[in-house]
């Protein structure tokens, strides 16, 4: 929950309840993380039942897009909406991504501003900069803070 950036929740936030969840496994959350993005769909449906909630608007960024698919084709009488960020069709084209990333998503036990600029920012100076605000804007809450994602998570 703490890989997002909090003038995005926060706005969000300001006209609806928003749920940030780290599934099965991430960050704070118990359990081992399933090895398939069709599993972790599997185990937001049941977070969302649990909550007792019948229908949820969804935002997937990233690997989280692909779980938001995932669940709206295993769960589709769950999902109202479905909003896709910085995220492929399962199997999709991969040829414009680096070949560093899964290297540099694994490569320190907690990820540091330039991992996370390499990863979710282009090399512009106007988006590394923007890159460097998300980071400070990241950092402000100092209680309740994630552990760190697992390497078996990443």
């Amino acid at each position: 929950m703490d890989h997002w950036d909090p003038a995005l929740t926060d706005g969000l936030a300001a006209n609806r309840p928003v749920i940030l969840l780290d599934n099965t496994g991430v960050a704070g959350s118990s359990g081992q993380t399933p090895d398939t993005v069709g599993a972790q769909a599997d185990n937001a449906a049941a977070f969302i039942h649990a909550l007792g909630l019948t229908h949820v608007d969804v935002l997937g960024f990233s690997i989280g897009g692909y779980v938001a698919q995932a669940l709206a084709l295993r769960h589709p009488e769950l999902v109202r909406r479905l909003v896709l960020v910085g995220t492929k069709p399962r199997a999709g084209d991969d040829r414009d991504r680096h070949p560093d990333v899964n290297y540099v998503a694994t490569r320190n036990e907690v990820l540091s501003l330039e991992d996370f600029r390499f990863l979710f920012f282009v090399p512009s100076q106007t988006s590394q900069a923007a890159g460097e605000r998300f980071w400070e804007r990241r950092h402000q809450r100092t209680m309740d803070v994630d552990p760190p994602t697992s390497k078996q998570s990443m």
